[in-house]
């Protein structure tokens, strides 16, 4: 006689967390409330797990993280989102990306961004108008960007950032806000600065420069401190060659 499925057997290899049988996933995508119910836990408590809250106690963590494997449970960003109010999305927008310290920046998001656990949407923009950026910072938000970050390395585009009324976090690049928003930006000025002086100190009478473009606040305080170090060691500064990043222009 053939046992049938009624008669309390549990197929072999079928068998999660505290002995309850898996569900057979035929072409269908567990979800949440097959963890719960192989876990022998709430939907409730699924849901905290996956967003580490700590009122979660290890075993029961242990229990749900263990029937997620089982199930082969992959939550969607989706539902995550709807239960934590966040996206796990970072907007950024770049100027001139083809450019490698922007490109290299961008990288650089990424990288950090995906070992967070986010993702990262981005728009390149080469129009250098305020009404693109603005549409810009407006499409990101409303994909439900957490945050936005900025690589903006012209002073026009700091202007406009911080005139733009945002609702969630902005962190600008390469330019400097002051109070009206956080940013990252290297010291322009005392690197130029630290070359002028080593080159002086080999004996050069002065030093050229090849600028940066006009309008580039690192390009701009480059210049600046390059002219202030050979006025305080009562070097004659010549007249600069102003370039445009490019190879060309190089």
């Amino acid at each position: 006689m053939t046992r049938g499925a009624t008669d309390g057997a549990v197929p072999q290899g079928t068998e999660g967390p505290k002995g309850r049988s898996r569900r057979s996933f035929a072409g269908a995508r567990p979800v949440m409330d097959d963890v719960a119910r192989l876990a022998g836990v709430s939907k409730q408590t699924v849901s905290r797990v996956l967003n580490d809250s700590p009122a979660v106690r290890p075993e029961t963590r242990e229990a749900v993280v263990a029937a997620m494997r089982t199930l082969g449970y992959r939550p969607s960003r989706s539902a995550r989102s709807l239960a934590s109010g966040r996206t796990r999305m970072l907007g950024v927008i770049s100027f001139d990306a083809a450019r490698y310290g922007p490109a290299s920046i961008l990288t650089a998001i990424n990288s950090a961004a995906q070992e967070a656990g986010y993702l990262v949407s981005s728009i390149a923009l080469d129009t250098a108008d305020r009404d693109t950026l603005v549409r810009a910072v407006h499409t990101l938000s409303a994909e439900g960007a957490d945050g936005l970050l900025a690589i903006a390395p012209q002073r026009w585009v700091g202007r406009a950032l911080a005139e733009a009324a945002l609702d969630v976090p902005l962190m600008v690049l390469e330019n400097d806000l002051g109070d009206d928003a956080s940013y990252v930006t290297a010291d322009s000025r005392d690197g130029a600065r630290q070359a002028t002086e080593h080159l002086l100190k080999l004996g050069h009478g002065t030093v050229h420069h090849i600028a940066g473009p006009t309008g580039w606040l690192s390009a701009e305080r480059r210049l600046e401190a390059w002219r202030d170090t050979l006025r305080a060691a009562g070097a004659e500064a010549p007249e600069p060659l102003i370039g445009d990043w490019s190879a060309d222009s190089g």
